[in-house]
């Protein structure tokens, strides 16, 4: 056969250079070459990030009128030990009392072996309730007694000053807040707080984000607190993946909570989707949104170093309000509530609980040992290209006995806020093919926000091929032969098998009442 003349071999080479590459392209998930180098964090610390606010305080509402056992049972289906709430400022002392109890109670939620319930206890009033200052100074002591004395003492894990100063009308918020402070740490230097010294001390959750300048230029600075905090509340027309790049002045939510304390990784001590709202209301969404949205927050802030958030809110304040005609701010809770003539009583759990619930399970290690550090590489392709963060978000979590669970979504909204036009949005799902090193591996899938059930199982593979949509998909990896040790001490999770077969109990007991 002749040679072909230089240019038509120089054309044919070229021809075969493109068609190379859309081979290659077509195999790019399975490619170490395109592989993304994603580091593991310990599952524990996901778990131990986790908190839920209560509002025991408040008479005549669900919690009030909850028994013990129903409050316990709610937060073990969660798998949840973290709680805010405030020491009590109600006007006389033995309701305050009863309060305390209340909260103390559930310090046993878990049982007497299982891990116990803290508290992050708030302790000044808000500005607009007590602008006096010598009154605020007296709440903020017998705030501070309360919880070095029985029964929150050893219960208490964290303080809290002024919640949300600048939306409070105070017409120098900042300089009160600042003030607080001063008597906090006067006080803290007295003997009788002094088993109170060792605990994380807050910064106040500024509001709005912008307003943070304005309190670093009273004077506060970073060595006020121990860890930065704010409410990083996402906006129902947005998506959760958005809330932490909120604007404030030069940088973000997240840069400026970094200036409030000493700690790279503040707390968000507030953050939720109401289900309770109005057709001319933009701040609610619907109970499926907000189970898709809610294990999205809790994994974004995770992932973007938000080392706890305090999901507001256990239960709803109000009774189960339909759609259209009620307010945002009775709607928070992952457990509705009902209304008798003796007031509001807990009901059963919205669809965010059973979501949680699931995913909290799947990923277990809830007080068991941290996992070391470990990177593996993780492509998500689609259609033969390479598929970003921006696309389909993902977090590889490290349990303590080696095993992985790797969580991926697709950042999108499922919820139009529009005046008298709300509804839910369908997101198309993106079929994946996922590739992990280190395998091969033995792994099953399953979406906590839509049911319990296996979405799909491979064995001894190394690339999976399945459909991500907009709630969490969380894929379990055990790798063929045996997990390599993960553990830097400590178990595994020994309550996962126990919660999940609450969370069905739970599940059964609610719907049978109603």
């Amino acid at each position: 056969m002749s040679r072909l003349p230089v240019p038509e071999r120089r054309l044919r080479v070229r021809r075969l250079l493109a068609i190379s590459a859309v081979v290659g392209a077509a195999i790019l998930p399975a490619s170490a070459a395109h592989a993304t180098p994603l580091a593991s964090q310990p599952a524990s610390s996901y778990r131990d990030s986790i908190g839920v606010q209560t509002h025991f305080p408040f008479p005549g509402f669900a919690y009030d009128k909850a028994t013990t056992a129903e409050l316990a049972t709610m937060l073990r289906t969660l798998g949840i030990t973290h709680l805010r709430d405030d020491t009590c400022f109600l006007a006389k002392e033995p309701d305050c009392a009863r309060v305390r109890t209340r909260l103390a109670e559930l310090r046993g939620a878990f049982g007497t072996s299982g891990p116990k319930v803290d508290l992050l206890a708030l302790y000044s009033r808000e500005l607009s309730s007590v602008p006096n200052r010598a009154v605020r100074d007296a709440d903020i002591a017998r705030a501070l007694t309360a919880a070095a004395s029985p029964p929150l003492a050893g219960m208490v894990a964290a303080l809290e000053p002024v919640n949300e100063p600048d939306l409070k009308e105070s017409t120098d918020w900042a300089s009160a807040t600042i003030a607080d402070n001063d008597t906090y740490r006067r006080l803290m230097a007295q003997p009788q707080y002094a088993s109170l010294r060792g605990l994380p001390h807050l910064s106040p959750a500024i509001g709005h984000a912008k307003n943070t300048a304005l309190l670093l230029a009273r004077g506060w600075n970073a060595s006020r607190a121990t860890i930065g905090n704010f409410h990083p509340y996402p906006p129902v027309w947005g998506t959760p993946e958005i809330a932490l790049d909120t604007a404030c002045g030069t940088g973000t939510a997240l840069t400026c909570v970094r200036q409030l304390g000493a700690s790279a990784t503040p707390w968000a001590t507030e953050v939720g989707y109401s289900t309770s709202g109005t057709g001319i209301a933009t701040n609610w969404v619907s109970e499926r949104a907000q189970a898709v949205y809610l294990p999205r927050l809790l994994l974004e802030n995770f992932r973007r170093g938000v080392s706890r958030t305090y999901l507001y809110e256990l239960l709803d304040l109000r009774q189960d309000f339909k759609p259209l005609i009620g307010s945002a701010v009775d709607g928070f809770g992952l457990y509705r509530s009902r209304v008798t003539t003796s007031g509001y009583y807990p009901a059963g759990p919205k669809p965010a609980a059973l979501a949680l619930s699931r995913m909290n399970t799947t990923i277990g290690d809830l007080g068991a040992g941290r996992a070391a550090a470990a990177t593996l590489d993780v492509t998500v392709g689609n259609a033969g290209k390479v598929v970003d963060d921006s696309v389909v978000r993902r977090v590889l979590l490290r349990r303590a006995d080696g095993s992985y669970v790797l969580a991926l979504w697709q950042p999108k909204p499922v919820w139009r806020n529009t005046v008298w036009k709300q509804a839910d949005l369908n997101v198309p799902e993106l079929t994946a093919q996922v590739s992990i090193t280190g395998g091969p591996w033995n792994a099953t899938a399953s979406r906590p926000t839509f049911g319990t059930a296996t979405t799909g199982s491979w064995a001894n593979a190394q690339q999976l091929t399945l459909p991500i949509g907009a709630d969490v998909t969380l894929i379990d990896l055990q790798r063929v032969g045996g997990n390599e040790p993960g553990s830097a001490g400590g178990p595994r999770d020994p309550w996962a098998a126990a919660q999940a077969a609450l969370a069905q109990a739970a599940w059964a007991w609610w719907t049978s009442l109603f």
